[in-house]
């Protein structure tokens, strides 16, 4: 049974109404799509990384493996970020899908991932807490990512980058 409130139009003040909710039935994550979709965006981002090393994998498919610094790192990230909404959608007692992730065909090699949540959120902290949880952990991994990929990466003159993407500058990493 659920219970809602409702405000009446015209001075007729609160009422509450009670009526039960018929559940949705949810079909059954499968986690062999899930395993098929993480292993297409694995090949999709290490596609796009070696891309960005300079390298065509269409032409010299051992050289793929120059991607893997990327697709890994990016990866990573989005894992993290998904699995903090899982977790806590597990601590708040919100039933929830391993993530699901998206292969693009694009110089970033993914579109994201998603996680499906099969149970109502009991209450506005949780719905805070499940949406904030990713973004938090993936912001933490993402700037100590960034860290330690600026500590790696050797200084190139801008005419020396052969086949990379320039995105502009940043005030970020200005300092």
């Amino acid at each position: 049974m659920d219970i809602r409130f409702k405000r009446g139009n015209g001075g007729e003040g609160i009422f509450l109404e009670a009526y039960e909710i018929e559940p949705v039935r949810q079909k059954p994550s499968i986690p062999r799509v899930q395993a098929l979709l993480l292993v297409a965006t694995v090949f999709t981002t290490m596609v796009a990384g070696a891309m960005q090393a300079g390298v065509n994998p269409f032409s010299d498919p051992l050289q793929i493996y120059r991607g893997i610094p990327f697709s890994a790192t990016l990866l990573t990230i989005l894992g993290v970020h998904e699995m903090g909404h899982y977790f806590t959608s597990r601590k708040w007692g919100v039933r929830a899908t391993l993530p699901y992730f998206i292969p693009a065909p694009s110089f970033i090699g993914t579109f994201g991932a998603i996680i499906r949540l099969k149970s109502q959120i009991p209450n506005r902290k949780a719905l805070v807490e499940i949406g904030a949880a990713g973004p938090i952990s993936g912001f933490i991994l993402a700037v100590l990512a960034s860290i330690i990929g600026l500590g790696l990466s050797p200084v190139v003159k801008t005419s020396e980058l052969a086949g990379g993407i320039s995105l502009g500058g940043s005030i970020l990493f200005s300092f």
